[in-house]
C-alpha cells in the first residue's frame, strides 16, 4: 500500500530530518513550506540519499493563507496522493525582537499565532477529509519556547 506523509516545514531541519525518516522507510513524503528552491533541493537530496525515485516531492505553501493550503490540495488531488496517512505540523518560528512598542508588541504575537497555530490548524482542517481511516495520524510539533517563552531583557 502506498503511504503518503505530509511534513510542514518539511525543506530544513526537524522536518527535514522526519521526511529523511519517513523516505528511507519507503513512504510517500510531500515537503510543504514557503520557499520553493529549499523544498525542491531537500527532496532532491532525500531521493538520492533513499535511491528512490519520487520517494519525496514538494509543493510549495504559505500555510497561513487559505488560497494556498485550497491550492495545495488541490495538487494533491490531482497527484493522486490521497489518503493522507500522516500529517507532520512542524512549520513555525518565532519573531525575536523586544520592544516596549504596543502596536510592534501586537503585530509580533500576531505574526506568531499565524506562523506556529493558523499554519497547523488550516493544513489540518484541509486534509482533514483526506486523512486515511482508520489508522490515520496527525502529529503537532513545538519547540522549548511553548513552555519557557522568550526571554525579553529589560533595563531598569
Amino acid at each position: 500500500m502506498n503511504r503518503n506523509i505530509i511534513v510542514s516545514g518539511g525543506g530544513t531541519g526537524i522536518g527535514r530530518a522526519i521526511a529523511q525518516q519517513f523516505a528511507e522507510a519507503r513512504y510517500h513524503v510531500v515537503l510543504l513550506g514557503r520557499r520553493a528552491t529549499v523544498l525542491a533541493s531537500a527532496a532532491r537530496e532525500i531521493n538520492e540519499a533513499t535511491g528512490a525515485h519520487r520517494v519525496a516531492t514538494w509543493i510549495p505553501t504559505d500555510l497561513a493563507s487559505v488560497p494556498d493550503v485550497q491550492a495545495m490540495v488541490r495538487t494533491l488531488e490531482e497527484r493522486e496522493m490521497t489518503p493522507v496517512d500522516v500529517i507532520v505540523n512542524n512549520a513555525g518560528g518565532v519573531v525575536q525582537t523586544a520592544t516596549h512598542d504596543l502596536a510592534e508588541i501586537a503585530a509580533r504575537w500576531q505574526q506568531d499565532f499565524q506562523t506556529n497555530v493558523l499554519t497547523a490548524v488550516l493544513l489540518t482542517e484541509a486534509l482533514l477529509p483526506y486523512l486515511r481511516r482508520p489508522n490515520g495520524r496527525i502529529i503537532h510539533l513545538s519547540s522549548i519556547a511553548a513552555v519557557q517563552g522568550l526571554i525579553f531583557t529589560h533595563i531598569f
